[in-house]
């Protein structure tokens, strides 16, 4: 949905009084979230109370409604009475399952290639040895996808009610474009992100911002008159617990960088930030829309992106990608249309950004731990033997939805011909 100007100007200033506070009173900032998702839950269960509440006092009603025409010999309205109770009846009872429902959305499991001890034994390890000082919480699966990040992200199995799987998300693209050290570096922050009692708090905070958008969503689509007063409510909330999330998120960004720097050195960690930047923008700007022309599509290069993106690393450096593309985004600031802090303010807590006149963009990329081209890529180092098999995985499922996209499209077209 489009934001307009006026939204997300107080989104942003919101989000502003909400950064001050977490910096001034981080616990206090945590106590505040937690109580205003408790007011989430108790709206709806109170909801669900009432919804009860009331399918059993229309029953009882119509039960000694029914009863008291009985007793007035008003034989001819018994049925009539019996009708109506029991269509009120049912439209409680879809409300209260529709409200029931609310509670159980149940958001998929993410799609890729899932990862055994004995198919990436090095992956596990550097997982076990990053994992031990950290104390991040229990990872349940660690799948390969085909996008450009690596993130732990949490998924209720029963919506809002919880029963959470926690998956670590490591993409294909970007193991494919990062050495086994920028590797280490960029794991170890995402492990940083989620753990300790900021980190596990943050992670909950977030999959709690994505359950109430996954309600607001498919309340927005129900046509129940019944449930308008709970799709107001969880407008108006979700909009304002999104801020809270937004918010959690950036501080957590920040903290994690600087758990990061103690584990891998500020060096290493700047070099991978940069390396990561780099090849993200490589991946998104030019790789990506080179497949989706319809000569890429026809020649099949689309379907097998993951195998075509493997050489793409020398290409970006030959072609003199990298420093223009960098000093590009050293020039960008923090924003609010992501709440991962700008890759400027991420070196400059790591030691590589100091105050100067025109910053980055005057002085290009000196000073900085540039990346460059890399000798063994950390999928060929980490996943060894099952690499081959992780790129032709995931190519398979890529190739899998762009003929899902054809058929679609295929159909939408057939339905516009026949109208």
């Amino acid at each position: 949905m489009p934001i307009s100007e006026d939204s997300a100007a107080d989104f942003s200033a919101r989000v502003q009084r909400f950064e001050l506070m977490a910096r001034m009173n981080p616990r206090g900032f945590r106590r505040q979230i937690a109580l205003f998702a408790g007011f989430g839950y108790a709206f709806l269960l109170c909801c669900l109370v009432f919804s009860l509440g009331l399918f059993v006092g229309v029953a009882m009603l119509g039960v000694q409604t029914t009863g008291y025409i009985n007793q007035l010999a008003f034989k001819g309205l018994v049925l009539l009475a019996d009708v109506v109770f029991l269509l009120a009846l049912l439209l409680i009872l879809s409300l209260l399952i529709a409200i029931v429902r609310v509670f159980w959305l149940r958001t998929p499991a993410p799609v890729g290639l899932p990862l055994q001890r004995n198919m990436a034994p090095r992956l596990f390890s550097l997982l076990d040895q990053l994992g031990a000082p950290l104390e991040p919480p229990r990872i349940d699966a660690l799948i390969i996808h085909g996008e450009f990040d690596i993130t732990v992200a949490q998924i209720p199995r029963l919506g809002l009610l919880g029963a959470s799987r926690n998956y670590l998300l490591i993409g294909l693209p970007l193991l494919q474009s990062v050495s086994p050290e920028q590797f280490r570096a960029l794991l170890a922050h995402a492990l940083s992100q989620v753990s300790g009692s900021q980190g596990k708090f943050g992670l909950w905070g977030k999959h709690i911002g994505q359950s109430w958008q996954q309600v607001t969503a498919a309340l927005a689509q129900s046509e129940k008159i019944g449930l308008a007063l709970v799709a107001a409510f969880a407008h108006w909330y979700g909009a304002r617990f999104a801020v809270y999330a937004f918010t959690l998120c950036r501080f957590n960004d920040y903290l994690a960088d600087q758990y990061a720097k103690f584990v891998v050195g500020p060096e290493q960690m700047a070099n991978s930030l940069l390396a990561m930047n780099l090849m993200g923008r490589y991946w998104r700007d030019v790789f990506v829309p080179s497949l989706q022309t319809a000569d890429a599509r026809a020649s099949g290069q689309a379907a097998a992106a993951f195998t075509a993106w493997q050489d793409q690393h020398t290409v970006a450096f030959a072609e003199g990608f990298a420093e223009p593309r960098l000093c590009e985004a050293l020039g960008e600031k923090t924003g609010y249309s992501a709440s991962q802090p700008c890759l400027a303010d991420r070196l400059r807590l790591l030691g590589y950004a100091p105050e100067m006149p025109g910053g980055y963009l005057e002085r290009g990329v000196k000073g900085l731990p540039l990346p460059g081209e890399i000798d063994v890529t950390a999928l060929r180092y980490y996943l060894g033997p099952t690499a081959e098999h992780a790129v032709l995985t995931l190519d398979r499922l890529c190739s899998r939805r762009l003929q899902q996209e054809a058929t679609e499209k295929h159909s939408e077209a057939k339905t516009l011909m026949l109208h």
